[in-house]
């Protein structure tokens, strides 16, 4: 095979890859956004769903276009082989970034069952002094570090805005469902 057929080969394979990955895109695109799913998206803190899916959808495109490259240049006469074993890994490369964000959201919400005795003995001490619960869960806010006081936070705007604190206890609830947390909400 000359340079110039494996060119040929190579360009061929490359656009028709991409014609395929995008057809794909297109349609997960139409069936997400164009029907006005609400889909529960548990990674929204870090990433949203459409960059998502484009750095899901990038990162199989680069594993199959650079491993089809390097096994071609190889061994050019099993370039049937190499597509089904390039389709293949890169499929398993598509997987990569969500299994990535899933360790982010379990390092997540570990964290912030951790830190949630302290912030129950934390709203205990403050409602015993004569605080309103809502003040109490500002000033335990001051007090703690990591996820829980994004929630809080977002707990004590939603509040703010209207919302009544059961409801936006709730919605914290469906936001990090844990039982300890739920036992807490239902307390309140």
């Amino acid at each position: 095979m000359s340079i110039f057929t494996k060119s040929l080969l190579f360009v061929a394979v490359v656009f028709i890859g991409y014609y395929i990955i995008t057809t794909v895109f297109k349609f997960v695109l139409e069936n997400q956004y164009s029907k006005g799913k609400d889909v529960s998206f548990p990674y929204k803190k870090f990433i949203s769903q459409l960059d998502l899916l484009k750095m899901r959808m990038t990162v199989a495109i680069l594993v199959f276009g650079i491993l089809f490259s390097i096994l071609i240049s190889i061994l050019p006469e099993y370039v049937y082989i190499f597509v089904v074993v390039a389709t293949i890994l890169a499929g398993v490369s598509y997987f990569l970034p969500l299994w990535y964000y899933k360790i982010k959201l379990d390092e997540r919400n570990t964290a912030f069952q951790s830190s949630l005795l302290d912030f129950t003995m934390g709203l205990a001490s403050g409602m015993k002094s004569g605080q309103s619960l809502s003040q109490a869960m500002e000033s335990i806010s001051h007090r703690l570090q990591g996820p829980i006081v994004e929630e809080i936070t977002t707990v004590l705007r939603e509040h703010r805005l209207g919302l009544d604190m059961s409801e936006a206890l709730e919605r914290l609830y469906q936001r990090m469902p844990c039982e300890d947390l739920h036992l807490l909400v239902t307390s309140i």
